[in-house]
């Protein structure tokens, strides 16, 4: 029975800060089980000579080359070194500016992509990445293994035929501002790149190519993960004229652009590329993970959704609306959920779980330059903002969080924010601050003073790209 079962009300308060800190590290604890280097150890599976990649099989002898792109790639690199050992001829690998390289690597690491944003250091590191491949001597026994992980699509950047960095920049500025989810945003990037959709994969001449993925995808799918540079698919520049046209962004676009979106599809042939794709961690993977984690130690955990998009502000007031709604005993349907529930008086702690990847939408003036915080910090604090309104609360108790699996939420140090109930009447919960902060996109400040900063998460980068979980513990 949960430690947290049947409290005595006026013990709760005192509590709920404890439950959270428990969730806390069991999302830290989480991390490191399902973390890139883990992950891949598990999937590549060596017996002698012979590699093992779910049901295909691969004679290795001195024979394979690394390619990693992403956030993750630098730990993926690690786990695929430890496992394949003396068979790795080399590695080249692009990886966020400020990544630690571990000594004693066979792989080389290009860094770029400032802010999660293509730049010089990406096409640079691209052309790099290309030659690489193309340089090989492509014998059919030659094995490339990719290593992908979300961040890719900044990271591999080699923007069509006419159009500029610049331009590039600019429309992935203006989609982001826009607040375009990572589908429609993969969509134009793979309508505007060499690289991606397959590009890498159509590099490998009569080589073979393995490609393990690690999904930061609501959905978890690949052809969308760093814009599926193995994933052999077509461009559609026409649905992606078509998005840019319907979220109202066409004029705004660079000229360079739209005449590269109006030109004719060029169909791609594909034939005799032999490359195997295979998923290897995702967000669900990481929510059935921490969900082990709460029951173990005795808090009934419910998996509520694992595709959650949206705009964070408005997802945060649904999450509040709930709680407002919520009444012990009384079946109700969660916040995003297909099911109803029933939480009895004086019962266990029930905790519901949630992941994907929300945006954040900026308003064309805000009263507060250089704004800082991120979609998860903008997600607790809407929800706190709803709840600080609504006037009551006064027997309801709980817990809510929001963290980004990265470690970094926005630009900013922090992985997200949590509230608990009694923190609603706690000294600087300022209505007309918390307004102020969500209109001026400016969350990291408020959390960063409220309580001392106590409810500002940070975990520094985790090396992992799962998207977020969303966490709301009832009691």
């Amino acid at each position: 029975m949960s430690i947290f079962t049947r409290l005595e009300k006026k013990k709760r308060p005192a509590m709920m800060n404890q439950m959270a800190q428990n969730c806390l590290q069991a999302f830290r604890q989480v991390l490191v089980e399902v973390s890139p280097t883990n992950v891949v150890k598990k999937a590549l599976i060596l017996n002698g000579d012979v590699l093992r990649v779910r049901n295909c099989t691969y004679q290795l002898n001195n024979n394979v080359k690394l390619v990693g792109v992403g956030k993750a790639a630098h730990d993926m690199i690690v786990g695929a070194e430890h496992v394949l050992g003396g068979h790795v001829q080399e590695g080249i690998a692009a990886v966020p500016i400020g990544t630690k390289v571990s000594p004693g690597l066979k792989t080389r690491f290009l860094q770029g992509a400032k802010d999660n944003l293509p730049d010089q250091a990406s096409l640079d590191n691209t052309q790099e990445i290309i030659k690489f491949i193309e340089n090989c001597d492509h014998k059919a026994d030659k094995i490339f293994l990719f290593l992908i992980s979300g961040g890719a699509s900044a990271l591999l950047s080699a923007p069509v035929a006419g159009i500029t960095l610049e331009d590039k920049y600019q429309t992935i500025r203006l989609m982001a501002s826009h607040g375009l989810d990572i589908k429609e945003m993969n969509t134009v990037r793979i309508a505007l790149s060499e690289v991606k959709g397959g590009g890498l994969a159509r590099k490998l001449g009569p080589a073979k190519g393995i490609s393990l993925i690690m999904s930061d995808i609501v959905g978890g799918e690949i052809d969308k993960v760093g814009s599926g540079p193995t994933v052999l698919q077509s461009r559609n520049l026409t649905e992606a004229a078509r998005i840019l046209d319907t979220r109202g962004l066409w004029d705004q676009l660079p000229s360079t652009v739209r005449e590269a979106l109006q030109k004719p599809e060029k169909i791609l042939s594909d034939d005799g590329i032999q490359i195997q794709n295979e998923l290897i961690s995702d967000n669900q993977l990481l929510l059935q993970s921490i969900k082990s984690n709460l029951e173990g130690q005795g808090i009934p955990t419910v998996i509520v959704n694992h595709a959650l998009e949206g705009n964070a502000k408005n997802v945060g007031e649904k999450f509040a609306e709930f709680v407002e709604k919520w009444d012990n005993g009384n079946e109700i349907k969660p916040p995003f959920g297909q099911f109803n529930l029933k939480i009895q008086p004086g019962g266990a702690s029930l905790a519901l779980l949630y992941g994907g990847e929300t945006t954040v939408s900026f308003p064309k003036i805000l009263e507060k330059e250089n704004p800082k915080g991120g979609r998860n910090q903008e997600m607790v604090l809407a929800f706190l903002y709803y709840l600080k309104k609504s006037k009551m609360l006064q027997e309801k108790r709980f817990v809510f969080m929001s963290l980004g699996s990265d470690g970094q939420d926005g630009p900013t140090d922090a992985t997200g924010a949590y509230i608990c109930s009694e923190d609603i009447t706690a000294e600087g919960c300022d209505e007309d601050e918390i307004e102020f902060c969500l209109d001026n996109k400016n969350s990291y400040e408020f959390w960063s003073n409220f309580l001392g900063g106590d409810r500002l998460v940070k975990t520094g980068k985790t090396g992992n790209n799962l998207m977020d979980v969303q966490l709301l513990i009832l009691a």
